[in-house]
């Protein structure tokens, strides 16, 4: 069986959702993405919801 590294290990010991999440995160990182946590006005959410919105428009 191969070794995982410390991080894996720890979280492999979780419960099932700590798991589930975090084979959810390597999932995203493996595909290049970057998770953000923000505190912003209702303006500033208002301007990123619309930037997300015309982006997805464009594709």
């Amino acid at each position: 069986m191969p070794t995982l590294p410390n991080r894996q290990r720890k979280i492999m010991t979780g419960n099932g959702d700590a798991i589930r999440q975090a084979r959810y995160a390597e999932k995203m990182r493996s595909q290049g993405k970057k998770k953000l946590t923000l505190w912003v006005t209702p303006e500033q959410e208002r301007e990123i919801r619309s930037l997300f919105s015309k982006q997805e428009e464009k594709q």
